[in-house]
């Protein structure tokens, strides 16, 4: 069984990369219709047995029928209590909230890439991690933030346990800058949720 949680910034306080591009409203409505796709194309991949979202508002995560983990203050210090919360489960799968390309089919290929114990790693373009299967939960501890893919690929490695690198658009084009909006803003639907 796969648990997959979808950390989401307070959409408040997220995407402040596009306050000249967007008035605040405008980026609180699209960082929710980020959030709510990603939630549908985590359920219609069918590689998750349970779906959560990881945000301060439970109301949020009830809005869009997922379990609730909640917002710790960081988003390490959040993922460590989704660890807590996938105890059962042999895999935790983290995946970013803002990928406007993912499609079900990256997700089954990310998900099926290393069978077995493991940690598989979606690199972003900038060394970041776009998507992270842990096979169990506890095998490394989530260590996002800047370089998070070597970090994580490092912490495997001492583990000594099998890690896999992937580079797919899907799971690694993140939406942060005018330019992004610019480029991948015309595959957003139009989303129920927006604007609440």
């Amino acid at each position: 069984m796969i648990a997959a949680v979808i950390p989401l910034k307070d959409p408040e306080r997220a995407k402040s990369r596009l306050a000249g591009v967007l008035r605040a409203d405008d980026r609180i409505a699209l960082v929710l219709q980020l959030a709510e796709r990603t939630v549908e194309v985590v359920r219609d991949s069918g590689v998750a047995d349970r779906i959560a979202l990881a945000v301060t508002d439970r109301q949020l995560a009830d809005c869009f029928g997922v379990e609730w983990v909640p917002d710790e203050g960081s988003l390490n210090a959040t993922l460590r209590a989704a660890v807590g919360w996938a105890k059962d489960a042999d895999g935790l799968l983290v995946v970013a909230a803002d990928l406007p390309l993912l499609s079900s089919n990256d997700l089954r290929t990310f998900a099926g890439a290393l069978p077995g114990c493991g940690v598989t790693i979606a690199v972003t373009p900038d060394g970041g991690t776009g998507a992270l299967l842990l096979r169990p939960p506890r095998i490394i501890t989530p260590q996002f933030g800047a370089n998070s893919a070597e970090r994580h690929a490092t912490a495997a490695s001492r583990a000594g346990v099998p890690v896999w690198l992937i580079h797919r658009g899907g799971l690694t084009r993140d939406l942060d800058t005018g330019a992004d909006l610019e480029t991948l803003g015309r595959y957003l639907p139009v989303s129920n949720h927006a604007g609440r």
